[in-house]
């Protein structure tokens, strides 16, 4: 059916969720009143200063390596010998495995002894080992669909808790703000980091060394995370 149709049916499926949030939604906003946002220098403040520092490299460095890992992962299967067919199927796994990430995350989280936190911390850092181990050992087909499929998981997964994180860190009168802006600065590293990479690729660093040099930023992630005070302002 050609390329054109895997658009048409996304977009068929966008439409129906727009259709479901207006039907969902409607009649049902009262109780809400409307506010002036805070300006944006409130979230510089010396109270919030320290934690949207964080969180912004955080979600930054979160978006420069995953959004690589999603961009990048069918060529780089198929540069490590495998046909385009099994390119693409890596590629459908990793995304199977960010669902799975994501709805495990919040299982892991609930478990006696861990939170939010504690939970996004082990999931990162088994997504640096994986990477690690990527960069690091001679691969076959089957153990590179398993290792895409656990950077799947442990990479968006881990990442997707930082949403949840922040709306912690900040007061309700600040929330919306300081979580929407941390996303808009953390989604230049969603265009910094694929284009790093190619270029990266392009002047001779091979794959290997740049899973081992990509594997950095949820280290400094992972480090930013620990470092929040999430207990601060929650309510």
């Amino acid at each position: 059916y050609g390329w054109r149709s895997i658009y048409a049916i996304a977009g068929c499926f966008a439409l129906l969720m727009l259709l479901a949030v207006a039907l969902i939604m409607k009649g049902n906003d009262h109780g809400f009143t409307r506010a002036t946002a805070p300006p944006l220098r409130a979230l510089l403040k010396p109270e919030f200063r320290r934690s949207t520092w964080l969180i912004w490299i955080s979600i930054f460095s979160g978006f420069f390596t995953m959004y690589t890992l999603i961009s990048w992962t069918p060529a780089v299967v198929r540069e490590a010998g495998l046909d385009f067919h099994q390119g693409t199927f890596a590629g459908i796994l990793f995304n199977l495995g960010a669902a799975a990430g994501t709805i495990s995350l919040g299982a892991v989280a609930k478990l006696p002894g861990m939170n939010i936190r504690r939970a996004v911390i082990g999931f990162l850092a088994v997504a640096v080992g994986m990477l690690i181990l990527y960069g690091t050992t001679t691969l076959d087909a089957a153990l590179i669909f398993v290792l895409v499929t656990g950077y799947g998981i442990f990479v968006q997964g881990g990442f997707n808790g930082i949403y949840a994180i922040s709306s912690r860190v900040y007061p309700m009168w600040i929330r919306t703000t300081g979580v929407g802006l941390a996303i808009g600065v953390g989604r230049t590293g969603a265009v910094l980091g694929p284009t790093v990479f190619g270029k990266l690729a392009d002047s001779g660093v091979s794959i290997q060394h740049l899973f081992l040099l990509f594997a950095l930023p949820l280290l400094v992630m992972m480090t930013c995370i620990f470092l929040l005070r999430t207990d601060t302002f929650a309510e």
